[in-house]
């Protein structure tokens, strides 16, 4: 799809507004001015206050310099308790940041697994079917060439059952390996699951320091899927933008309404892009570039878009880097 046809599309649908995706401290500069400052002025007030109070108590040179020396003890000490409990909330929210991100990633693992056992079941259980069926046909023919009730018929009434019996056993593969790729299915507000991918992903390392915008229509916008995948191909979407444009890369996300219920997923990067010529292969399942790659990230991408009846496509992106445009319907 074009630059221009997506325009039209834009024109036609839902208004789109770009915008930031939310973080837990939006202008950390600010927030650190209005800390220092605020030191500063407490300080400063409680440097005068002290000084005038000890000014007009004391009766002595000694016992001045004895109260101003507590006075600074006192400081110290404020000014450590202070410094502990700032400290202490602080690296108490990195390390629940941490510990939730190595949750997510440990059950992003785990779904990865999911989804490579379950696209290889399906794989096998559709290529075994494709075998059944020709075997199936080839008794038919075998029976109808040999006299009824004879020991030939017998042979072939025998294989018949046996090939009902693996067409069974294949059919529960084939679902089996459904179930681990796709999971439970219901309404999810794609917008919403996205926002919050880029909420998520905002903590990996890989993407601390790109630029991440993000669009959606000013509504919800929902449709019949699985959550679980769709969660897992958004985060592999991002994470693989991410190491495509490398650091202080730019990266845009857009949700877009379809006029046939579907939902289109865009996510743009600045980095080198996807070649011509490599765009077929690289939605081949478990294709990879990389010395020490699986090829399991796109391959959950791309078994959301067979579980949903949707579609993946790459393309040049205005960013000057890649286009990934997950369909879903």
């Amino acid at each position: 799809m074009t630059a221009s046809s997506h325009a039209a599309h834009a024109s036609q649908g839902v208004p789109l507004e770009f915008r930031p995706s939310q973080s837990a401290i939006p202008h950390p500069a600010r927030y650190a001015w209005i800390l220092a400052g605020s030191y500063v002025v407490f300080g400063t007030l409680y440097i005068v206050v002290s000084t005038w109070l000890v000014a007009s108590s004391s009766m002595s040179v000694g016992q001045m310099e004895r109260l101003e020396t507590w006075k600074g003890v006192a400081f110290i000490a404020v000014t450590a308790a202070l410094l502990f409990v700032f400290a202490y909330t602080l690296f108490a929210r990195i390390r629940r940041q941490e510990e939730l991100l190595a949750r997510q990633n440990h059950a992003l693992q785990n779904s990865e697994r999911a989804i490579l056992a379950g696209t290889f079941a399906g794989t096998i259980a559709h290529d075994i079917n494709n075998a059944l069926t020709a075997s199936t046909f080839a008794v038919e023919e075998l029976r109808a060439a040999v006299a009824p009730g004879s020991n030939q018929a017998r042979l072939a009434d025998s294989v018949e059952l046996s090939l009902k019996t693996i067409t069974e056993w294949n059919r529960r593969l084939f679902d089996l390996g459904s179930r681990r790729a796709g999971g439970s299915v219901g309404p999810v507000d794609v917008a919403r699951l996205v926002a919050n991918c880029i909420d998520l992903v905002r903590h990996h390392a890989h993407l601390r320091d790109r630029e991440i915008a993000f669009a959606a229509p000013n509504r919800s916008v929902t449709v019949t899927a699985s959550e679980q995948l769709v969660r897992r191909a958004v985060l592999n979407l991002l994470l693989n933008a991410a190491e495509a444009c490398g650091p202080k890369g730019k990266i845009q996300v857009a949700i877009e309404a379809m006029s046939d219920g579907a939902v289109r997923v865009r996510v743009d990067d600045s980095g080198p892009g996807v070649p011509p010529e490599m765009r077929k292969r690289v939605l081949e399942p478990f294709f990879t570039t990389k010395p020490d790659g699986t090829g399991i990230g796109l391959a959950s991408v791309i078994a959301c878009a067979d579980f949903h009846q949707g579609s993946l496509a790459i393309s040049d992106a205005p960013l000057g880097g890649a286009r990934f445009e997950l369909v879903l319907r």
